[in-house]
């Protein structure tokens, strides 16, 4: 089931660059560089889950979305 979802989301990424990039309304250099940033920080926080262990990046994405949605919610 996991290779089907895997499939499915690739699909769905690829989708829009295939529909925009026909349109010629994709900014190359600026989405390269969103890709970098997107592929190495999604490799480091993968690396850091993995040292900093299950509980405390738990406790870590409870802490920044509760800030997030107080945040949101006073307007700042």
């Amino acid at each position: 089931m996991n290779d089907l979802k895997r499939l499915l989301c690739a699909f769905v990424a690829v989708m829009p660059i295939i529909v925009f990039g026909a349109g010629e309304v994709i900014a190359w250099r600026e989405g390269s560089f969103a890709l970098i940033g997107t592929l190495v920080g999604g490799y480091g926080a993968a690396r850091g889950a993995q040292v900093l262990g299950q509980v405390l990046v738990r406790r870590m994405i409870i802490v920044v979305a509760a800030g997030m949605t107080v945040t949101f919610f006073i307007g700042v």
